[in-house]
């Protein structure tokens, strides 16, 4: 997949991306993983600051008929 990011006070980037996305807590909840650059495509040499990871969880709640999206790691986990 393909992300736009808009960094702050630099130039918008577009990245590529892995996304996975599954339930969980017995269907009743959606987890989702991004990782940007995927995998396959990190080097050693990877800029820090482009080898992110982010989740969030979005679950329905059935009395409102809504979903609550909670994000566990918001704008993403630096890695390296």
């Amino acid at each position: 997949m393909t992300v736009l990011e808009y960094p702050e006070n630099w130039p918008k980037r577009e990245r590529q991306a892995e996304w996975h996305v599954r339930c969980v807590v017995e269907g009743r909840a959606i987890e989702d993983v991004f990782i940007v650059p995927p995998r396959a495509q990190r080097t050693p040499d990877t800029p820090r600051e482009g080898n992110r990871y982010g989740a969030s969880l979005c679950v329905y709640d059935t009395k409102r008929d809504e979903c609550h999206i909670t994000p566990l790691l918001h704008g993403g986990l630096t890695y390296g």
